[in-house]
């Protein structure tokens, strides 16, 4: 289904569909054949240098889109004979359906090099890639947007995931997690200005600084981010700041490590976060260590606590944090802690603290909250026609009313 839906929008274009294998064997020669608006379409199976003699790099060409049958069934697997694809002053481009991996290279990239290229990426995964900068993805001037992306297990020495360097991509439904890197396991960052949404970053390792993310100069986005169980040995297991001044909204960062240097969450050199409705807990040594900056963090739960208005000092009563669901329980003080910022949604009287918000599911005709729709809910129903209130889980007929044709619903639900 998705790949259709892809494949529909693509068609507006008027380009004509290349297939791999049935029109070439390989898809470096589908892209080859392509002209602008083109889709080279992959079929099922695995295209490498053993089984189709693919050659890797692939060289993408501006305005063809490449797309798979879907990501966990139509796989490009450079095996370690170079980058698995370059792109390089591209535009109008959509990749999608597919598994990029096996990729080497001792420069930049190991899945995706891109150079002055802004390609659309859905449901991609880019996995097992090594590269001496960005082991999954290098964006160098570029401004790529990548959504339902995994970028797993690559490793580098800078940026295990990705490397980014003056460019700013939208990332909306990305995991990024066990990179490794010497420095950085997750994300590298020069002068760049990313917007994560629904972002995780999770289980990313490094030798020196920023287990899943180093900044400098970059004043990145996060909007319902978490950050979680990520290893730094010296500084900034979560984040490592250098002359950045990232905003956090809605953040969840926990259960991250660093080592000799601290900032078991954060660590901040010459920074100034600013960080609303996050929580910070679970982090080794500590949630933040300031070697020089001031971050302003307001309406957040902060293991250790932290001056700023709203701020609280609370177990956040996370769902199970042993297995690395960060949901809040009925129970936590982080629900309705937040304050109102304008595009978050959220549910209830006020937004939660955290990734995750905290959305009770309501059961009509359910007044006591209980689960289970039984005699106290038509006691308390006759309650509200006797003292002519209204509440809208009692209006099962759904005419703004609390009458004897709701209690009489009721009745009928609890006796089927």
């Amino acid at each position: 289904m998705k790949k259709i839906f892809i494949l529909l929008l693509l068609s507006f274009g008027f380009g004509i569909i290349i297939n791999v294998p049935d029109d070439y064997t390989t898809i470096q020669g589908g892209i080859d054949s392509a002209s602008e608006g083109d889709t080279v379409l992959v079929a099922v199976g695995t295209y490498s240098p053993s089984t189709n003699n693919e050659i890797f790099p692939i060289e993408m060409a501006s305005g063809i889109h490449l797309i798979g049958s879907g990501e966990d069934i139509s796989i490009i697997d450079a095996q370690h004979t170079g980058r698995v694809i370059t792109m390089e002053n591209c535009d109008n481009n959509t990749i999608s359906n597919l598994t990029l991996m096996g990729g080497l290279t001792d420069s930049y990239g190991g899945g995706i090099r891109l150079d002055y290229s802004d390609p659309v990426l859905i449901h991609v995964t880019i996995s097992s890639n090594i590269a001496t900068w960005g082991g999954g993805i290098h964006s160098c001037y570029s401004n790529p947007m990548l959504t339902h992306v995994t970028i797993s297990n690559n490793q580098a020495l800078q940026g295990g995931g990705m490397r980014l360097v003056d460019s700013s991509p939208i990332l909306t439904h990305v995991t990024i997690s066990n990179n490794t890197g010497s420095e950085a396991g997750g994300m590298r960052l020069f002068g760049s200005n990313p917007i994560l949404t629904h972002v995780t970053i999770n289980g990313n390792t490094t030798d020196y600084y920023g287990g899943a993310m180093w900044l400098d100069y970059s004043n990145p986005t996060l909007n319902h981010v978490t950050i979680s169980n990520n290893v730094a040995e010296y500084a900034g297991g979560g984040m490592r700041l250098s002359n950045s001044n990232p905003i956090l909204r809605n953040v969840t960062i926990v259960n991250n490590t660093a080592g000799s240097y601290g900032g078991g969450g954060m660590y901040l050199n010459s920074s100034n976060p600013n960080l609303t409705n996050s929580i910070m807990w679970g982090n080794n040594p500590e949630s933040i260590y300031g070697d020089s900056g001031t971050p302003v963090i307001t309406f957040s739960d902060i293991e250790g606590g932290w001056e700023g208005e709203g701020n609280i000092n609370e177990n956040p009563l996370f769902y199970d944090s042993d297995n690395s669901d960060y949901n809040l329980q009925s129970t936590s003080p982080c629900i309705d802690s937040g304050t109102v910022i304008e595009g978050i949604e959220y549910c209830e009287y006020f937004p939660d603290m955290g990734a995750y918000e905290y959305c009770e599911e309501e059961i009509l005709g359910d007044l006591n909250d209980d689960g289970a729709i039984n005699i106290q809910d038509i006691i308390l129903t006759l309650n509200l026609v006797l003292n002519s209130e209204f509440n809208s889980l009692a209006d099962l007929n759904s005419d703004d009313t609390i009458d004897v044709l709701d209690i009489v619903q009721i009745i009928n639900i609890i006796l089927n």
